[in-house]
């Protein structure tokens, strides 16, 4: 028997972006209803009109106050996630080869923090999805799944 499918499936947008020194940015996140407590790579979701490049452009600019052309972004993978039969998500992870600006919170109401991470020493907690993307991304897939049993539990 197959498991009970959630209401609808989200799509949603994760930006991979590294420094110079191949350290990945991540914030910590709070007050989003999701992964509370955890790092998570800078993400949101589309608005009606978006393309997944064109949310991504956008959202990094709301979230991080920098400027990237669409032409710099490049897609690295897509994860399937679930939670339990609550929560389903097709999400795409891109990076930037260019961005204008320095990072920055810009909505402290959401993320308490942001750090660089060299990835081979993530942070604790992380979000399965965004541990599942780095490791999919630094090994060529495109594609991956991330599925848990029942709902991320808030730290």
């Amino acid at each position: 028997m197959r498991p009970q499918e959630p209401e609808r499936t989200s799509l949603g947008v994760n930006l991979l972006l590294y420094d110079a020194d191949g350290r990945v940015l991540l914030a910590l996140r709070s007050g989003t209803r999701w992964a509370d407590g955890y790092w998570h790579v800078p993400a949101g979701h589309l608005a009606a009109d978006e393309t997944l490049p064109e949310a991504m452009v956008r959202e990094a600019h709301e979230e991080l106050g920098l400027g990237i052309d669409l032409a710099d972004l490049r897609h690295v993978v897509t994860v399937d996630y679930r939670e339990g039969a609550s929560i389903r998500a097709l999400t795409a992870f891109f990076t930037a080869r260019r961005w204008t600006g320095t990072p920055v919170n810009r909505e402290p109401q959401l993320c308490r923090r942001l750090g660089w991470f060299p990835t081979d020493r993530l942070p604790r907690p992380i979000s399965p999805i965004s541990a599942a993307a780095i490791r999919a991304g630094a090994n060529g897939q495109a594609y991956e799944t991330c599925w848990l049993d029942g709902p991320l539990q808030p730290v």
